[in-house]
């Protein structure tokens, strides 16, 4: 894959985060089965977000996908969730709301998940730690509540060659 290729890539799968995190008209695909759907296309290529959560959205599971045409071009794995600390420490709600605010800083360099620079805002801090680049990477995210982990998720994606 070309290098003009893969930074197309990587600018759509900003502007997708963008769109489909940031923007608060935004409307997320709700199938009701603790299942949702976040999508975001240009002419050529489409970014397709699908997480799930269990019946206590204690945890989830998802898959980001760039698809061009029918061929997989970019694609993360995250898997993680709430800590048990975050049932006694935090309001759930609040956590994931905090994890949609972070989303949507999503780094211009490397957009892979969510701002490279940890982000705070009140008692909340979100941190997020990348091995790799945006073409083969593995990570790790966490969320705290005045200091204490009260969510994480690993992540790993790669270009699709």
């Amino acid at each position: 894959m070309t290098k003009t290729r893969v930074m197309s890539i990587r600018d759509f799968v900003l502007e997708a985060k963008k769109e489909c995190y940031a923007n608060p008209d935004y409307e997320v695909e709700d199938f009701g089965i603790g299942t949702q759907r976040r999508r975001h296309r240009n002419e050529k290529l489409l970014y397709e977000d699908v997480v799930h959560t269990s019946d206590s959205r204690q945890s989830i599971r998802g898959e980001a996908v760039v698809f061009d045409g029918e061929q997989v071009r970019w694609a993360m794995q995250y898997c993680g969730g709430l800590t048990n600390k975050a049932i006694t420490k935090a309001n759930p709600l609040e956590v994931y709301s905090f994890l949609k605010k972070c989303l949507a800083k999503v780094d211009e360099r490397n957009p892979i998940r969510g701002p490279i620079v940890d982000f705070e805002e009140g008692k909340l801090q979100y941190h997020l730690n990348i091995n790799g680049t945006f073409n083969d990477f593995r990570g790790f995210e966490r969320i705290e509540f005045e200091g204490c982990a009260v969510y994480k998720c690993n992540l790993q994606g790669r270009l699709m060659h």
